[in-house]
C-alpha cells in the first residue's frame, strides 16, 4: 500500500513539524546559504565541476558544523549525511530538478541516484521498524528514515525543500516523495554566473586573449 503523500509549505506548519525533529528552518537555510557562498567564490577559471561540488560539500559541512552536539552528528556509513539517532532520522544533501521548492508540482532529483540512495528509498518505503536498541549509538542510518535537503539554484535565488524520497523511476531519478517540507526561496546577493546546480556538467566558456606575435 502506498503511503499517503503530504506537502507542507505553511510557515507555522513547517515550524511545528521541524521542532519534534530537532530542526529549525534557520539552521537548514544557513547551510544552504553557506554552500552557495562557496559556489559564488569560484571564478570561470575553476574547472566546471568545482562550483557545484563546493555548493554540495559546504552545505553538508555547515549542517555538520552547526549541528547541536549530542543531537545530530555526521555519518559516512554509506551516504554522506547527518543523523539523529534518537529520532531515527537522517538527512542527505542533493540537487533538485525542475519544480524543486514548488508545493504545487512534483520535483525530481537533478540526476539519477546511486545505489546507496536507492537503498535508502527502499528503507523509506518499508518504514522504520519498531526495534528496541539498548544503546542509541547502535542506531545506524540503515534504521532511519532518510530525507533529502533538495536545492535548485536559479540565478540569485535558491528553491529548496526537505523531503522524503519514496519512488525511483526506471531512469534512476527520484520521482515521488512521501513527505515534502517546502520552504520559501532564498534570495542571495548578486554574484558571478557559474553552475546553476550541484550536478551540472555543462562547460564554462573562458575567453582567452591571444597576444599578437612580434615580427623580427
Amino acid at each position: 500500500m502506498m503511503k499517503p503523500k503530504r506537502t507542507v509549505s505553511d510557515p507555522i506548519e513547517l515550524t511545528d513539524l521541524l521542532e519534534p525533529m530537532d530542526l529549525t528552518q534557520e539552521y537548514l537555510s544557513t547551510a544552504v546559504r553557506f554552500g552557495e557562498a562557496k559556489r559564488d567564490a569560484c571564478t570561470p577559471n575553476d574547472a566546471p565541476v568545482v562550483p557545484p561540488f563546493l555548493a554540495w560539500a559546504y552545505t553538508l559541512r555547515k549542517l555538520r558544523d552547526d549541528a547541536p552536539i549530542g543531537v545530530w552528528e555526521k555519518s559516512d556509513q554509506a551516504l554522506n549525511l547527518i543523523i539523529n539517532r534518537s529520532k531515527r532520522i537522517a538527512i542527505s544533501v542533493a540537487s533538485g530538478g525542475e519544480h524543486t521548492g514548488d508545493p504545487d508540482a512534483t520535483p525530481t532529483t537533478k540526476r539519477p541516484v546511486g545505489i546507496a540512495t536507492r537503498r535508502a528509498v527502499f528503507r523509506n518505503r518499508q518504514g522504520v521498524l519498531d526495534l528496541r536498541y539498548e544503546n542509541v549509538q547502535d542506531v545506524g542510518e540503515e534504521a532511519c528514515i532518510t530525507y533529502l535537503l533538495l536545492r535548485r539554484r536559479e540565478n540569485d535565488r535558491v528553491f529548496w525543500e526537505l523531503s522524503v524520497p519514496d519512488v525511483i523511476g526506471i531512469d534512476g531519478f527520484v520521482v515521488d516523495w512521501s513527505e515534502r517540507l517546502v520552504f520559501p526561496p532564498i534570495d542571495l546577493e548578486p554574484g558571478p554566473i557559474l553552475q546553476a546546480d550541484d550536478e551540472q556538467t555543462s562547460k564554462v566558456s573562458v575567453p582567452v586573449n591571444r597576444k599578437a606575435q612580434k615580427k623580427g
